[in-house]
């Protein structure tokens, strides 16, 4: 058995980052997204170099990830990157920097094209 991580919102704290990095405010997890929505956001995230290697964890994501992983389950990181049309190229090489920063080198992450 492996127990695989997300990291928006999960590992890294992506609301966070919308915040204070893009100076967006996010919408509640119940409150549908519209298009123009959509777009507003992934232009703020645009205009952020890097913006999901400067993520910051998740309250207690790390202590769990650690927890769960000296148990001796196998943990890997399972996560999107936007599309190819919202033009933010570094996102997979951001996110796997990011796990090695703040999990370890060793961790295996999975990129998938949302």
């Amino acid at each position: 058995m492996t127990i695989f991580f997300d990291m928006d919102g999960v590992l890294a704290d992506f609301d966070r980052g919308l915040r204070e990095l893009c100076h967006f405010t996010p919408l509640p997890v119940n409150e549908p997204r519209t298009q123009a929505f959509e777009e507003a956001m992934w232009t703020e995230i645009r205009a952020v170099p890097h913006f999901y290697g400067q993520l910051h964890p998740m309250p207690g994501a790390i202590e769990m990830f650690r927890q769960i992983h000296n148990t001796g389950v196998p943990c890997e990181i399972l996560t999107g990157i936007p599309k190819p049309r919202r033009k933010i190229t570094a996102a997979g090489e951001d996110k796997v920097d990011w796990v090695r920063r703040y999990l370890s080198e060793d961790t295996v992450t999975h990129i998938v094209m949302k």
